[in-house]
């Protein structure tokens, strides 16, 4: 159902473009033909991806970077066509008879050519250049004072297949260990295609290391990639699968829940009885972050008590205006966002879906640093490190440990944990100058945050705007 829609989504468009740019302004015949024949070679390259061939080969990745950029293009110049004739419609109002002749019309095609080349160029430097870390302390109520200042990086969205592929997946876990972060939390949309023919692409980021481990939930497009065989592959990376149900990270006191739930797409349950069924039987006086691929969860979530909830799945929209329709179907776009008790924040992706492009939205890796919000600690400035000049930690990482973490909701504190936190400190390797070691440990005050409105979400930079790129 949705390759027929596709196709015809896609059609309408390409003709439409053709209509006013090939035939409407009276080019000569040559000309005429010949943008005709592109814009059939570039539908044609749609339809052949849409076809079960072969996912392998330099010809299949070529042909798939071909059809993205491309389909990519004819949407930017759908739109600038459209803006045009919108204009064009406005002017004929005020304009007088006959304003428009022959060749002012083929004047405004190539105008209209130009922006969207222009505008397709920006959009794929911003869709290949490396994501942009974003950092945001979050102030959390029952958060425990303990752990004031552990860091969560979450990634999201990093769609490893035809377009981003091995060595993007192994620059995504360099720069995750470089941040030395406490969990990583992945939140779906890992891959576009089968393990079969790319799971080789993933292994890179079997090195993704985090003292209370790396957890994954499954996206829609994880879903129709096949979700058990890609849980079962992110288990061989040494990653926790959360389907519909939560860990308790005990970390030398009073920890915190971890729930995770299946995109609803290929969940067995409705997904607000999947959201219970994770969080069922928890202590309410402690804290818990649930990781949801879609952000529509946190309607449910906030009424069941969720403290904090990550997710991705929109993309921030990737190529604007897409955040505009993407609204008609997701309250919640981007960036940190509040309901009732809870907060939620949307990353834009790691990745990109479809055209490797990116328009207003970049890609990005998120690292929340959270905060207890206990007023009898008082309203210190806080340090984050900003890594974004720091070398990429290429060295070796210590695996991730599996003690301190229970699935039965009880905290397992013991010898083990303790010896693994040692064996961090003694042999992780920190990025070199200019960012010292101690800074990344102990965080030292090198930058003032100040409590952004309601004192919850905060920037690195200590600006109170809720989403700010550190690129």
């Amino acid at each position: 159902m949705f390759p027929a829609f596709f196709i015809s989504a896609v059609a309408l468009a390409h003709l439409y473009v053709v209509q006013r740019l090939a035939i409407a302004p009276a080019w000569p015949t040559w000309v005429e033909a010949l943008l005709t024949t592109v814009a059939v070679a570039g539908f044609g390259s749609v339809v052949l991806v849409m076809l079960p061939l072969p996912r392998r080969g330099s010809l299949s990745r070529l042909l798939f970077w071909t059809e993205n950029v491309w389909l990519g293009f004819v949407l930017l110049l759908m739109l600038a066509t459209l803006a045009s004739d919108g204009l064009h419609a406005l002017a004929i109002v005020i304009a007088p008879a006959g304003w428009m002749n022959g060749d002012a019309s083929q004047i405004r095609a190539w105008a209209v050519l130009i922006v969207a080349l222009l505008a397709a160029a920006r959009a794929l430097h911003g869709g290949l250049r490396s994501p942009a870390t974003q950092r945001i302390d979050v102030h959390l109520d029952r958060w425990p004072a303990h752990l004031d200042g552990f860091r969560i990086v979450q990634i999201s969205d990093l769609h490893i297949g035809p377009i981003h592929r091995r060595r993007f997946a192994k620059e995504i876990a360099d720069r995750v260990n470089a941040l030395l972060p406490d969990l990583v939390a992945m939140t779906g949309d890992l891959v576009d295609g089968k393990v079969e023919d790319i799971g080789r692409e993933v292994e890179p980021l079997g090195a993704l290391s985090a003292r209370y481990g790396v957890y994954f939930i499954t996206g829609n497009h994880d879903v129709y990639s096949g979700a058990d065989a890609w849980v079962s592959r992110c288990e061989e990376l040494g990653w926790r699968a959360l389907r519909n149900d939560r860990v308790f990270i005990a970390a030398g006191g009073p920890g915190f829940y971890l729930a995770g739930v299946d995109d609803e797409f290929g969940a067995l349950v409705d997904p607000n009885e999947a959201l219970e069924r994770a969080l069922a039987g928890r202590d309410p006086d402690r804290a818990l972050v649930l990781l949801a691929h879609r952000p529509r969860v946190f309607q449910r979530a906030s009424e069941l008590g969720v403290d904090l909830q990550l997710s991705g799945h929109t993309h921030g929209g990737q190529i604007w205006p897409g955040g505009w329709f993407a609204r008609l179907r997701d309250r919640w776009i981007a960036g940190p966002h509040r309901l009732r008790e809870s907060q939620l924040y949307v990353s834009r992706g790691t990745g990109s879906f479809g055209p490797p492009m990116r328009l207003g939205s970049p890609a990005e890796i998120t690292e929340l640093v959270l905060r207890s919000s206990d007023r009898s600690q008082g309203d210190r400035p806080v340090s984050v490190p900003d890594l974004s000049n720091a070398p990429i930690h290429r060295g070796e990482v210590p695996r991730r440990p599996r003690a301190g973490v229970e699935s039965d909701g009880e905290p397992a504190e013991g010898q083990r944990q303790r010896d693994h936190t040692a064996a961090c400190r003694r042999g992780a390797s920190f990025p070199k100058d200019p960012v010292p070691v101690q800074d990344l440990v102990h965080r030292s005050a090198t930058m003032r945050c100040t409590r952004a409105r309601g004192g919850h979400f905060v920037n690195s930079r200590g600006s109170a705007s809720p989403y700010t790129t550190n690129a």
